[in-house]
């Protein structure tokens, strides 16, 4: 369920731009420094998930 928010946080920067403008998000008044966060905390999540249900990620990236 955390990861779920943590992506819905992510969303929000998005949500009312257009696909164009989903580019460059920073330049439609979307912070990089916050989507640099709302970003690693997803992959924190998917890590952590990855490792409860013995998912290897290395060795799914090959």
């Amino acid at each position: 369920m955390a990861l779920l928010v943590e992506v819905a946080k992510l969303m929000e920067h998005f949500q009312w731009l257009t696909e164009e403008q989903s580019h460059q998000p920073e330049a439609a008044g979307a912070s990089l420094e916050a989507l640099k966060e709302e970003v690693m905390d997803v992959l924190i999540y998917f890590v952590q998930l990855s490792k409860k249900l013995n998912i290897d990620l290395e060795e799914l990236g090959r």
